[in-house]
């Protein structure tokens, strides 16, 4: 894992609407190390290589929307603390609670989830993952074998393996999400049914699962479905907008694959697909 010591990194400043902001999470999630939310702007936190990329999808965005943009460089410092002032329970069933790794409050819950914010994506407050974690409720029987594509915090990794899934192989890209991924298995006691294998998700080979989890983006997305044809697995997919909606079932379509189910908040969606024959 690359240190952290003594490296910089890029702060971008951005101002809109909370609605437009949300979009423009949904497009930068894949590039950036974190994020948090002031009262009139929210700061996302970058490596120096991922700023053209940036600047690319920002421009698209800003001749659609009404947006203010700022870029600054800032030394490695425990930035990602602030996210604590941001991080606050959240309530996904009757069944199911997340929660900071520092509160110490009792609750009811069946399912209490800790996680501790870092420098990888997934603490339970985007919509896509809340929408992901009521699938998971729905879908996931016990003693299930599943794959979480992007795994980033392993927030869904966790939950599956809470629910009672015997075995989850956890896949992530990004190195930087390893000791957060670790932290939060400890902190939730989970043991060797979970495991993290750094790969890139359109790498992977083995759709062989009762259970997959894709909270990706529509790209990586519409790249997966041809690839996991031949799976018997139900597949839950998110990281999407409800504008990605008739692309990305449309795309399903066209691989044999049935729409279960379709999740809503927002303007977020997460779909449940199963292919035809396997149904």
């Amino acid at each position: 894992m690359r240190s952290l010591v003594n490296k910089k990194w890029l702060t971008l400043i951005l101002k809109a609407d909370e609605s437009v902001l949300e979009i423009i999470d949904a497009h930068l999630q894949s590039y950036y190390l974190g994020m948090s939310k002031n009262e009139n702007h929210w700061l996302f936190y970058f490596e120096i290589v991922s700023k053209s990329k940036v600047e690319t999808i920002l421009k698209s965005l800003i001749q659609q929307y009404k947006i203010s943009v700022k870029w600054e460089t800032i030394k490695s410092e425990p930035w990602h603390l602030s996210w604590q002032e941001d991080f606050k329970t959240i309530k996904i069933s009757d069944e199911m609670v997340v929660i900071p790794d520092w509160d110490k409050k009792n609750y009811s819950e069946k399912y209490i989830i800790k996680i501790r914010p870092g420098m990888a994506f997934g603490t339970g407050h985007h919509f896509t993952t809340k929408l992901m974690l009521r699938a998971l409720l729905k879908w996931l029987k016990p003693e299930q074998y599943v794959l979480d594509i992007g795994t980033g915090s392993g927030i869904l990794a966790i939950a599956s393996s809470k629910l009672g899934a015997s075995k989850v192989d956890a896949v992530e890209n990004d190195t930087e999400c390893i000791e957060n991924f670790e932290e939060n298995l400890q902190l939730n006691k989970i043991g060797d049914s979970v495991k993290m294998h750094i790969s890139d998700a359109l790498e992977w080979k083995d759709y062989s699962y009762d259970l997959i989890l894709a909270n990706v983006n529509r790209n990586v997305i519409m790249k997966l479905i041809p690839k996991i044809i031949n799976t018997r697995s139900i597949i839950l997919l998110s990281g999407l907008l409800e504008t990605d909606e008739n692309l990305v079932t449309d795309q399903c379509k066209s691989n044999n694959f049935v729409i279960l189910e379709i999740l809503r908040e927002d303007e977020w969606i997460c779909l449940a697909i199963k292919q035809k024959e396997s149904i």
